[in-house]
Order: structure tokens, then C-alpha cells, then sequence
């Protein structure tokens, strides 16, 4: 979570796209705390990545990933 935590604080790009990497990679619960940290960076260049996490298998992940998207205002949501 410290990584998380960096990465988020960080906001680059690069930190971005470090984040898209460990999903996946540690369990649903790490997921949502990146999901989180994705949302507190703020930037639409995640919206294709969350969208593919609508469909994970924890409904914690689902759940994030859709909040997150909403709060985008992504129309493929509808």
C-alpha cells in the first residue's frame, strides 16, 4: 500500500500508468485501494482500464470501479 500510497501522491502519468499495472496483481483488496488511488489522481485516461474491472470477480472491485466511472460521467455505464 506504501507504493499505492507514493504513486497516488506522485499523479504523473508514469504513476498512472505504474498503477494500471498492479491491478490484478494482489488481490481484490490492493485492486480497490488502487481503484481509490486512480480516483483521487483524477484522470480519464483510466476510465478504459476500470471499465475492464466491471466485470471482476470481487464485487469490491465492481463496486469501485463503478463509482469511479460514474463520477466520470462515463456514458457506456448506461
Amino acid at each position: 500500500i506504501k507504493t499505492r500510497d507514493a504513486l497516488e501522491t506522485i499523479g504523473s502519468p508514469e504513476a498512472r500508468e505504474a498503477l494500471h499495472r498492479y491491478l490484478g496483481r494482489f488481490g481484490y483488496e490492493v485492486d480497490v485501494a488502487i481503484i481509490d488511488a486512480l480516483d483521487t489522481i483524477g484522470d480519464s485516461e483510466s476510465v478504459p482500464v476500470l471499465r475492464t474491472h466491471l466485470e471482476h470477480k470481487a464485487p469490491e472491485v465492481q463496486l469501485a470501479a463503478m463509482r469511479i466511472l460514474a463520477n466520470t460521467g462515463d456514458a457506456g455505464l448506461r
